[in-house]
């Protein structure tokens, strides 16, 4: 058989691959997106959806967010937090999906 070693070796950094992909998923589900003063919601929405796709190979489209770029602090903080949510859930629960779609409707209700 092989070298014990170098097998013990190899189980490790499997192991330290799964750990460092499990914090990294961890932290794009719970770190609020970054959101400069000023940046549209819409761009915001683009970048962080392409870092997204970059790291789970989802793609994702989304339909309407422009229609968002005015919101106050508390509304675009709100919305950018429930887009986040829904891409970690689709990620998670849509294992073998291959793309998903983040539509955003605004009602005359806001």
């Amino acid at each position: 058989p092989g070298d014990p070693v170098s097998g013990m070796l190899r189980d490790e950094a499997a192991s330290l691959r799964e750990t460092m992909t499990a914090v990294r998923d961890w932290t794009f589900a719970t770190r609020p997106w970054p959101s400069p003063e000023g940046e549209a919601v819409s761009a915001v929405l683009r970048r962080e959806i392409g870092r997204f796709a970059d790291r789970t190979g989802m793609a994702v489209a989304i339909d309407g967010a422009e229609g968002f770029d005015d919101l106050p602090d508390l509304p675009r903080t709100a919305l950018l937090r429930i887009a986040q949510e829904a891409l970690t859930n689709a990620a998670k629960h849509g294992r073998c999906a291959s793309g998903a779609r983040l539509s955003l409707e605004r009602t005359e209700r806001e």
